[in-house]
């Protein structure tokens, strides 16, 4: 586990609500654009879970951060916001 996600571990595990919000059903009806952006370490929730959102979300692209793990735009904010910015969405 990495620096941090002992807390994002327990403030999800101690709300009951979080755990029943489960969307990975719902994927495909995702209709805006779309960039799944995942940090090549997460051990919290592994790349694999996000190749796969990005598979079933129509159109998304995947952005792996090659020194990120599960809170890439805390651990990596430059690369983070790269591939944010590289979408688009950042455009004024």
């Amino acid at each position: 586990m990495n620096k941090g996600d002992t807390w994002t571990v327990h403030s999800i595990s101690s709300n009951r609500q979080v755990l029943e919000e489960v969307v990975d059903d719902r994927l495909s009806e995702i209709t805006v654009p779309t960039v799944v952006i995942w940090g090549a370490f997460d051990e919290l929730v592994p790349l694999e879970e996000g190749r796969d959102y990005a598979r079933r979300i129509p159109h998304a692209r995947l952005e792996i951060l090659p020194d990120a793990a599960h809170a890439s735009c805390v651990e990596t904010p430059e690369s983070f916001l790269a591939a944010l910015s590289s979408t688009g969405a950042l455009a004024p």
